[in-house]
């Protein structure tokens, strides 16, 4: 009897957690794995949102990045257009020799009587004469170059030239000398010329605008110069003319002033670097 109360008291038992199983922890698993199936979506979108916020800074980065490297090629043609001019500059004034001749003629008229004594002397009106390379550069003179320029206004001091002189000029690459051309990568300069004939050429680039800014590139070179003087004076008298008590001799004068000017390279600094 006893043994058959102990059998239908375990089989109670075992009913009874087939019952619990069935209504209380199964429900609980189930709920689990449709949690586990949701939290799978869910880290499935946030890793899908986290790659296209990287995408997207990526994809800024590299559209940035495009931005300046195309603002620093433009910024390297700009440079090279500068340091192009300041070579071509250097080629057309380092060493190079210009002369000018500088001619006065004037006369005298020297009266003398019979024993020989000068008696009387009168000063003729003379001529002024002056070249730049063999060329005449007189009032008329218009400098051809920059290196005309200033070769005038050093060589011809007397005629009038202020100091400091100033010129301004406009290059562009792969031109030989100055002038005015249009395009974005030509080069401005400015020269001045000094009272002892150093000379500075100041080169400037074009803004460029836009995202990129305004700035410019700036060179400056700088030239010494090496100025020599020489004079000569020529007196040549021509046959006595007989006059009443006595006769006349008329001398032809002639100065001559050769100034000769060398300019030497002695600098270059970058005074704006275009940003």
């Amino acid at each position: 009897m006893k043994e058959m109360n102990a059998r239908a008291l375990r089989a109670h038992t075992r009913q009874g957690t087939r019952a619990s199983l069935a209504h209380g922890i199964a429900p609980r698993t189930r709920w689990k794995l449709r949690s586990a199936r949701g939290a799978s979506i869910s880290y499935a979108l946030l890793l899908f949102l986290v790659c296209s916020a990287v995408g997207a800074v990526v994809l800024v980065a590299a559209t940035s990045a495009a931005g300046r490297l195309s603002g620093l090629a433009e910024a390297d043609q700009r440079y090279y257009s500068v340091t192009s001019a300041a070579e071509l500059l250097k080629e057309v004034f380092d060493g190079r020799e210009e002369t000018a001749v500088r001619t006065e003629t004037s006369g005298v008229s020297t009266f003398y009587d019979y024993n020989g004594q000068e008696s009387g002397r009168e000063e003729l009106p003379g001529t002024v004469s002056l070249t730049i390379g063999g060329k005449p550069a007189d009032g008329g003179f218009t400098p051809d170059s920059l290196f005309s320029w200033a070769a005038y206004a050093m060589l011809s001091e007397r005629a009038g030239v202020s100091f400091p002189a100033t010129r301004s000029f406009t290059l562009e690459p792969g031109a030989r000398s100055p002038a005015a051309a249009p395009g974005d990568l030509k080069v401005n300069g400015t020269a001045t010329l000094k009272k002892d004939g150093t000379l500075v050429l100041e080169l400037n680039s074009q803004p460029t605008g836009g995202a990129f800014g305004s700035g410019v590139y700036t060179l400056r070179m700088t030239f010494g110069a090496d100025k020599r003087e020489r004079e000569t004076k020529r007196e040549e008298k021509g046959t006595p003319q007989a006059e009443a008590g006595g006769y006349r001799i008329l001398t032809a004068v002639t100065k001559t002033k050769t100034t000769a000017i060398t300019w030497k390279f002695s600098g270059l600094e970058t005074v704006a670097s275009g940003h």
